[in-house]
């Protein structure tokens, strides 16, 4: 298994507030899992962030994320850190062998769908459109020997709201910064004007 950053609910609370400028993804996927040892089908112990369940499973999930970003672009990877992992219920269609009329049923189950924020502190990142994000993630989750026994599906990426928001926050903040700097411009140079025509006036 290749290393990761993985933060739950708690470690969260104690890391310092992200720095502005880090490029942030949201990641979400289907969880297509294999692996005996970890949930099949939705557990409400996944909401517990303190339950060995949703340790164990946000562990590889993001370790299977950033891999996935490893393996689709390497430069990308370095010092990438995967956060606010949250798991819920997802509708998934499998098809079980049960005898019913001699026939095969679909059997509706409970999959999981998880989410996490995706942060990655290289300029490079900061060109990347979340549709581009999306096929890194994609051309990696196809390369990967699924070790963990864990695979993504049905990947969608977006910039998180929060992240957005900041931004937004900080153009409007300079914009409005700017604004005061021509403000005081204009008001001086009317000043000097005014001045300059009094001298001329008492001359």
């Amino acid at each position: 298994m290749t290393p990761y950053r993985y933060h739950n609910q708690k470690q969260i609370k104690m890391i310092n507030k992200r720095e502005l400028n880090v490029p942030t993804f949201e990641v979400k996927s289907v969880l297509a899992i294999e692996n005996e040892a970890l949930p099949q089908y939705w557990s409400v112990e996944l909401t517990n962030t303190n339950t060995p369940a949703y340790i164990n499973l946000a562990a590889i999930f993001c370790d299977s994320i950033l891999s996935s970003l490893k393996l689709g672009n390497p430069s990308l990877s370095n010092d990438a850190k995967c956060t606010n992992v949250t798991f819920t219920p997802v509708e998934s269609s499998n098809r079980l062998k049960r005898q019913v009329d001699a026939t095969l049923n679909q059997n509706r189950e409970q999959g999981i769908q998880g989410t996490a924020n995706i942060e990655i502190p290289t300029p490079q990142a900061k060109e990347l459109t979340t549709e581009a994000f999306t096929n890194i993630i994609n051309s990696g989750n196809e390369k990967s020997d699924n070790k963990a026994g864990l695979k993504l599906s049905n990947v969608k990426t977006k910039i998180p709201v929060d992240h957005t928001g900041t931004i937004i926050a900080i153009a409007a903040a300079a914009t409005g910064i700017l604004l005061i700097v021509i403000v005081i411009g204009i008001i001086y140079k009317y000043r000097q004007r005014n001045a300059a025509l009094t001298l001329n006036h008492l001359k």
